[in-house]
């Protein structure tokens, strides 16, 4: 019984990243025509520089619009720790987004911890999963502001 559950966890996270991938690079030779949003969530491309290795990343994330910007939160689906690209912003905070057809260089804040509640509300007030997510993380869930630059 373990090794079906292992298995099938090992598949399932294949299958995710097979679809990740997918999306990433239908949103990019489409200039967003596809897969800029999922299930009426608008998503943008996020690019990252390894912290590690140099290297660039992209992640599809949900965003809103935020003043002059965009948001972004680093939920994990609730796992215990940040996904990876959130380090990844912490040792470099110059980014790379795709807004639909949009290409823009950023720069990623961390929303402090007065602001983070009324942010995270709009992630919640979208989808109640992030009110799961917050519980099941056992941190709190950084909000992110991605300020594109000139």
């Amino acid at each position: 019984m373990k090794r079906i559950i292992h298995y099938h966890s090992e598949s399932h996270q294949l299958i995710a990243k097979l679809f990740v991938t997918l999306n990433i690079i239908l949103y990019r030779l489409t200039n967003g025509a596809v897969g800029s949003s999922m299930g009426g969530a608008l998503l943008l491309l996020l690019t990252t520089t390894g912290r590690k290795t140099g290297k660039q990343r992209t992640t599809p994330l949900r965003y809103f619009p935020h003043e002059d910007g965009y948001i972004v939160v680093a939920s994990n689906y609730g796992k215990e720790k940040p996904p990876a690209w959130f380090f990844n912003i912490q040792a470099n905070p110059n980014v790379k987004i795709q807004v639909v057809n949009k290409h823009m260089n950023a720069r990623a804040e961390i929303a402090s911890d007065a602001r983070q509640p009324a942010l995270y509300q709009r992630f919640i007030d979208a989808d109640p999963r992030f009110i799961e997510y917050a519980q099941t993380a056992k941190r709190t869930i950084a909000v992110i502001i991605l300020h594109p630059q000139p």
